[in-house]
């Protein structure tokens, strides 16, 4: 680069820099610990850009991306204690996130129909006047805060070996509904009868019928790990590329919990008046990823930084396991022991259990992030990351809301097919959003 006098080699362009006393190592890059500093032979020497600038072999574990000319820091060796030939060299990223995931979608959960509604069709779905006060959509699509901590330990000055370990974890996020009523409005939980084919409706809360109160909670979290070999394959000045192989691991969890209170005040009916009936159902899913890791990172100076692109696949296995339950707990006035059945509205006999299935899937990542030499060290980054898991399952996505209302508790002669019933619905999870970054180089 540049003009000047062109060399046939190495040796002739040593040979024509002016003399001047052998250069100063620190005692930090003297692997023989001898006392003073140590004075590196002319021949050790490398020229720098300009023909005159001196580095020493191990200036380029200093530099920004571990290649000459880019951001020279101080020549100690900056290696971890360790007992030679063994040693250490260190960059620690923390990453503070906000990423978008994509949500779990519901049946329709809640309803509610005007003043006046007859009976047998208050909040009926495709009746007049129904409106769907929660589900019927999807839920936790939002944003929320992450942490990402990634460390790269090389085993070479020129941080062209090494292993990288990464661990990000997404704060819960969290979908909820409240409703309660003395039956002015009413609430009602919809379903499509399996016995007549038809829409149908449990009321919750109507006039002279019954008062009561709903509670949904549906929580997702999302956490992954990987460990990777990384290697220098391709490397120029201003740019390298880094392959990358290992193992990946990851972790989605949802939980979807919906809890029921219902007070009988009906005299024209077989119930009690005052009669309290709790209604549990819940749903758990929780999927865990491991597989192989391969891909590279791609970097080139630019500005007074490094521009860094990232593209990797894990293949692997994603073991699934939903569990559905569900209880209702009958209380009768003057009555003071309450009556329990393992079944709720949802999580019937016919679908309650746990099921486990295993799915060959896959999780891709691509990110790009500009990072910023600061001083001493430190790095500043920003930067965008999409992730892709293949097949997971949500547990909202594992209700059958066709129900036998001949299940319902108390249970007795059941009529009709078992509804509702289990089988594993799978999904993608797209995880995506921004990264704020600090690293540290040792």
């Amino acid at each position: 680069m540049g003009s000047g006098v062109q060399y046939a080699n190495f040796d002739e362009a040593i040979e024509s820099v002016p003399a001047r006393p052998a250069t100063p190592v620190p005692q930090a890059a003297n692997s023989m610990n001898q006392s003073g500093p140590t004075l590196l032979p002319p021949e050790n020497l490398i020229l720098g850009e300009n023909g005159s600038e001196v580095f020493a072999p191990g200036m380029a574990a200093e530099m920004v991306g571990g290649y000459p000319g880019a951001f020279p820091m101080p020549a100690s060796a900056n290696c971890l204690p360790c007992c030679a030939p063994f040693c250490l060299w260190v960059d620690l990223r923390a990453d503070l996130l906000y990423w978008y995931t994509s949500g779990t979608s519901l049946p329709a959960l809640v309803t509610t129909s005007p003043q006046g509604t007859a009976r047998d069709i208050a909040g009926v779905l495709g009746e007049t006047g129904t409106a769907i006060l929660f589900g019927d959509n999807s839920v936790n699509d939002g944003g929320s805060p992450g942490f990402r901590a990634i460390g790269d330990f090389w085993f070479d000055p020129s941080r062209t070996y090494g292993v990288q370990i990464g661990y990000t974890f997404l704060d819960q996020q969290v979908a909820s509904f409240s409703a309660s009523s003395d039956g002015d409005p009413i609430l009602a939980r919809p379903f499509l009868n399996a016995v007549t084919g038809l829409q149908d409706a449990n009321l919750l809360a109507y006039p002279d019928v019954a008062t009561g109160s709903i509670d949904i909670e549906l929580k997702s979290q999302l956490h992954s790990a990987n460990a990777l070999f990384r290697m220098r394959e391709f490397s120029e000045p201003c740019r390298f590329i880094d392959l990358l192989a290992g193992y990946r691991f990851a972790k989605l969890q949802d939980t979807l919990s919906i809890n029921e209170q219902m007070i009988s005040t009906d005299t024209q009916s077989e119930i009690i008046p005052g009669t309290t009936m709790a209604v549990l159902d819940n749903f758990d899913a929780d999927n865990t990823f491991n597989g192989i890791e391969i891909g590279f990172t791609k970097q080139r100076s630019l500005l007074h930084g490094l521009l860094d692109f990232r593209a990797t696949v894990a293949l692997g296995n994603t073991h699934s396991v939903v569990t559905i339950g569900g209880s209702t707990t009958t209380t009768v006035p003057d009555d003071p022991t309450p009556v329990v059945s393992p079944a709720g509205m949802l999580a019937l006999g016919s679908n309650s259990g746990q099921f486990e299935h295993d799915y060959f899937s896959s999780i891709s990542e691509l990110g790009v992030r500009y990072q910023h030499h600061l001083c001493c060290g430190w790095e500043a980054s920003i930067g965008y990351t999409l992730i892709y898991w293949s097949d997971v399952v949500r547990a909202g996505e594992q209700i059958d809301p066709e129900l036998n209302p001949t299940e319902f508790p108390p249970v007795g002669a059941v009529e009709g097919p078992a509804h509702p019933t289990f089988d594993f619905h799978t999904t993608g999870l797209l995880a995506q959003g921004l990264n704020l970054g600090l690293e540290k180089r040792f």
